[in-house]
This record gives C-alpha cells, sequence and structure tokens, in this order.
C-alpha cells in the first residue's frame, strides 16, 4: 500500500499514518509460522524451538510454561485440525498417563494448551480464544486421560473492544478502534484505498460508528467523512479474526468503504500512548509501552515513514532521561545506527557512530 501523509490535513495525515504503520507491528506473530514444516514425527520436535511459538506459549501460559513445557520429552503424532489448525502432543518417557501437554496452534494466531501433572485431577487448560470453550481435539485427547477431568469451561462472549488491522494485497488497508460496554458497541474506522488517494477516517475522538452485539455478532451504522451517512455493516468475531460485512452503502454523499474484510486484533498494552511526530523528510510514529508518554521505559516502538518514496521502519527501543531523570526522548537502535527522537524542542536525529546522518526539527502532530 502507498501512503502518503504528508499530503493530507493534520487529521486524516494521523490517522493515515496509524493506519499505515500498524502493519509493521507484530500483532499476529504466529501467522508467519509455516505449520506444515512440523506436522510429521519427524519434525515435530521443531515446533516447541521455534521462537515465535515459544513466545506465543510464554503469553499464554505465563509461570506455568516450565511445568507445560517439560512433558515434552516423547513427541506424539501431529495432525491437522478440522480447522487448519495443528495438534501437538508430548509426555514423559513412560509416563502419558501422568505428566502430558498438548497444544493447538492456527495461523491466524489462535492457540490452547492443555498439561497434566501427576498430583493433578483436573486437566490445566488455557487459550486465547475462550469464545469458542475447549478446543475439541484436546477434548478428543483429555478423554484417553485415566482419572482426569476437564474444568468446567463454558464458551465466554468475547470483546469487541480494541484496534482491529488489515489489509488487501498492499491495495487497501481497514482499520477500526472499537470500545464495547455491554451489549453497546462504539468506535471509528479508517479505510485507505485507491494506493492511497482515498482516505475514508475519523478524528480518533470523534467516533463514526456506532451498534450493538449479540452472540459475537456486532450490527453498526457508520458515517463516511465524505458526507454520506447511514450505512450499515456486521462485524463477526471468529477466534482472532473480525470479519467485516457491508450490509448498505451510506447515503447521500461520496464513501470510501469496503463490502468484505477480515481484521486481526492489535497487540497493544493497555495504556499505552502514541505521539506522531513531523519532520522536513520524514513522518514518526513513536509509542510508548509502559503508559504515559513521559514515563521512563525500556519498551518504546518507533515507526518511522520517509515522505519521499514511503519507506517504513520500525523499532524497539527506550527512553532517555536527564540528570534530574526526567524522560527528555527516546532512542531507537538499527545495528550501528541510532535513531533519537528529542521531545523538546521535539527533533529527530540519526548518527552512525560520531557521524550525523539525518538531523531535523520536528513538530508534534496530535498535542
Amino acid at each position: 500500500m502507498a501512503c502518503h501523509p504528508r499530503t493530507f490535513g493534520k487529521v486524516l495525515r494521523y490517522a493515515a499514518l496509524l493506519s499505515c504503520l500498524s502493519f509493521t507491528l507484530p500483532h499476529a506473530a504466529s501467522a508467519a509460522i509455516e505449520l506444515n514444516q512440523y506436522d510429521k514425527l519427524e519434525t515435530v520436535e521443531g515446533i516447541t524451538a521455534n521462537k515465535t511459538v515459544v513466545v506465543q506459549l510464554k503469553k499464554l501460559l505465563g509461570n506455568d510454561y516450565d511445568n507445560f513445557i517439560s512433558n515434552f520429552d516423547v513427541y506424539g503424532e501431529p495432525h491437522h485440525t478440522a480447522e487448519d489448525g495443528l495438534f501437538v502432543s508430548g509426555w514423559l518417557q513412560h509416563l502419558a498417563q501422568e505428566n502430558a501437554s498438548v497444544f493447538v496452534i492456527y495461523p491466524d494466531g489462535r492457540l490452547s494448551a492443555a498439561w497434566i501433572l501427576p498430583d493433578d485431577s483436573v486437566v490445566n487448560y488455557r487459550t486465547n480464544h475462550p469464545g469458542d470453550g475447549i478446543d475439541k481435539d484436546i477434548q478428543q485427547w483429555a478423554s484417553q486421560l485415566e482419572g482426569k477431568t476437564l474444568p468446567d469451561i463454558a464458551p465466554q462472549a468475547s470483546s469487541f473492544s480494541g484496534t482491529w488491522q488489515g489489509k488487501d494485497n498492499d491495495a487497501s488497508t481497514l482499520s477500526l478502534k472499537l470500545t464495547q460496554k455491554g451489549s453497546k458497541l462504539i468506535g471509528t474506522y479508517c479505510y485507505i484505498t485507491q494506493g492511497g488517494n482515498r482516505i475514508d477516517c475519523a478524528d480518533e475522538d470523534k467516533p463514526n460508528l456506532m451498534g450493538s452485539v449479540k452472540n459475537n455478532v456486532a450490527t453498526i451504522s457508520f458515517d463516511s467523512n465524505f458526507g454520506a451517512v447511514n450505512g450499515q455493516a456486521t462485524l463477526k468475531l471468529e477466534g482472532n479474526t473480525l470479519r467485516w460485512t457491508m450490509t448498505r452503502t451510506p447515503e447521500n454523499g461520496e464513501y470510501y468503504a469496503p463490502e468484505h474484510y477480515n481484521l486481526i486484533k492489535e497487540d497493544v498494552p493497555a495504556g499505552a500512548t502514541t505521539r506522531l511526530l513531523q519532520t522536513a523528510k520524514f513522518s514518526l510514529f513513536v509509542r510508548n509501552n509502559c503508559g504515559a508518554f513521559s514515563k521512563p521505559c525500556d519498551d518504546m516502538l518507533y515507526n518511522g515513514v520517509r515522505n519521499s518514496d514511503n519507506t517504513t521502519i520500525s523499532l524497539k527501543g527506550k527512553t532517555v532521561q536527564n540528570s534530574a531523570n526526567d524522560v527528555v526522548g527516546a532512542e531507537f537502535h538499527n545495528g550501528n545506527i541510532t535513531y533519537r527522537i528529542d521531545y523538546q524542542p521535539p527533533g529527530l536525529v540519526v548518527t552512525q557512530g560520531t557521524k550525523v546522518l539525518v538531523k531535523q526539527p520536528a513538530k508534534w502532530l496530535n498535542e
């Protein structure tokens, strides 16, 4: 997708940059896993060494990860599930009924895991898509355990709240920012199409869609920022995917919104804050994942777009403090190149060793 944030007004430039850059973030890390390379007995062992899978499992299991992974001494025959997931099982030698673990991972990021230890009477179970209840393949595995029962977990209603992102072969992007309170839904949509030449985006603090939720399906009405009003669409939650289907086009004006679209939830830490800067040659997105933007943090995110050709770069970094421990900027590294964002006065400095590659003043776009 070609994004040209420098050519639009403040509100559209802000929304367009956020939508464009969000696709450089690892919000669906497991989507990069080629599950087929682990679907044979002679190769399955490699999946528990795959860095992306390990990160996903640790995120899901927390302090239980060590107990879970320690059971993988012997591996069982893996198999694909009915929904194209991969079922992986393991146990300690000769202890398949006492120390055993399984997980099911899907290309879209869904993940469920279960394990038993000798003193357990109830199978331990974790999932990142509770709206689907206990995974059917894990249920089948658990039914073969002697004296072990599954926990009583009924399907739970999933929340629509969060930022949802999708892209279509680099030709368009759709971003939804939703807040669900009970059965009520409110939020904004941002649709960029025609190679960045048509941008239908709402200001973040001016919702342009609302509706209601029932049984993991939301029925919404939405207004275009080009004047058309009262469009209608359904949003359906299916695991880690949100499916947009327009059921009535907006009326009495222009609009840019897709008929069908699939979106994935962006994994943004709760309370994270984002600021945007503009220099003569770059548009910059900086996020503090620790909370308030001026809070000391070792988990900063930098995304930059070069205005001339829309080349993007995504880096991790940390805040910079002065002698009084006040946060005065943030620093990011790409090999031996350092990117520094100064907060006051705002600016971008890029250096390679002692050589200054870029030094440009900036202005905040979302003060």
